[in-house]
C-alpha cells in the first residue's frame, strides 16, 4: 500500500503501521443488544444514518457494522479469492467447467486486491495454500497429492497462471467437440411382452390382409 493511500485513510498512524497484526481499532469493543428483531434493529440504525439522525444511533451497533463491512471487502474477499484461485490451480482433472471456474476465481482476486490495494498486507500465500491443498485431498484422495510448499510465490504468478490454465483448458476441451455426421441410434430387439407402443403402419397391415 502507498503512501498515499495511507495519508487519505486518516486513520491512526500506529495502527496502520501495525496491520494486519492488529485489527481490531482504538476504541470501545461492546456487546451488542439486539433487541427482539435483530433485522429491524439493524434497520432502525440504517433509518437514524439515513436521515441524518446519527446521534440517536446506537453507536455500538454502527461500529459493528462498520468492522463487518471492512472485514467483507477486506481479508474475507481477499482469503475466499486466494484460496478458490489456489485450490482450482491444485485440482488434479481439467475439463471446460474448470477452464471457466478458474477465470472466475482469477477475475475476483484481482478484483479484490483492486478494490482494496491494502490487502496486499495480508497475503497469505503458504496459509492459503495449506487449505487449499487440504481441500484437494479430501475430495480426491487417490489423485490429489499437490506439494507440501506452494509452486507460486506471488499473487500475480498466481493470476497469470491461472489465466493461462484457462485459456489451455477451455482451447483444448473445444478441439475435442465431435464433429459429422455421427453414428445412428443404437437398436435393441424388444423383450417379450414389452415391446414398444408404435404407430401402426397401416400399408403393411393391408399388405398382410391380402
Amino acid at each position: 500500500m502507498s503512501t498515499s493511500l495511507y495519508d487519505q485513510a486518516y486513520l491512526p498512524e500506529g495502527w496502520l503501521a501495525a496491520l494486519p497484526e492488529i485489527t481490531k481499532l482504538p476504541g470501545r469493543y461492546e456487546n451488542s443488544e439486539y433487541g427482539a428483531d435483530a433485522f429491524l434493529t439493524w434497520k432502525r440504525q440504517e433509518f437514524l444514518a439515513r436521515t441524518g439522525r446519527i446521534t440517536e444511533a446506537n453507536i455500538d451497533l454502527v461500529a459493528e457494522a462498520l468492522e463487518d463491512a471492512s472485514v467483507h471487502d477486506g481479508p474475507s474477499w481477499l482469503d475466499k479469492a486466494l484460496i478458490e484461485a489456489l485450490f482450482l490451480l491444485a485440482w488434479p482433472k481439467s475439463g471446460y467447467q474448470l477452464g471457466v471456474e478458474l477465470s472466475v476465481a482469477a477475475d475476483m482476486l484481482a478484483g479484490c486486491l483492486e478494490s482494496s490495494p491494502s490487502m496486499e498486507k495480508f497475503l497469505d500465500i503458504e496459509g492459503a495454500w495449506k487449505r487449499a491443498r487440504y481441500r484437494v485431498f479430501m475430495l480426491d484422495e487417490e489423485r490429489g497429492n499437490p506439494p507440501e510448499e506452494c509452486p507460486w510465490k506471488s499473487v500475480d504468478e498466481i493470476m497469470r497462471t491461472a489465466k493461462a490454465k484457462s485459456r489451455a483448458t477451455k482451447t483444448m476441451n473445444e478441439r475435442q467437440l465431435p464433429t459429422g455426421e455421427g453414428l445412428p441410434p443404437p437398436s435393441q430387439p424388444s423383450f417379450p411382452g414389452m415391446e414398444p407402443d408404435l404407430p401402426a403402419d397401416s400399408t403393411r397391415i393391408s399388405d398382410d390382409e391380402h
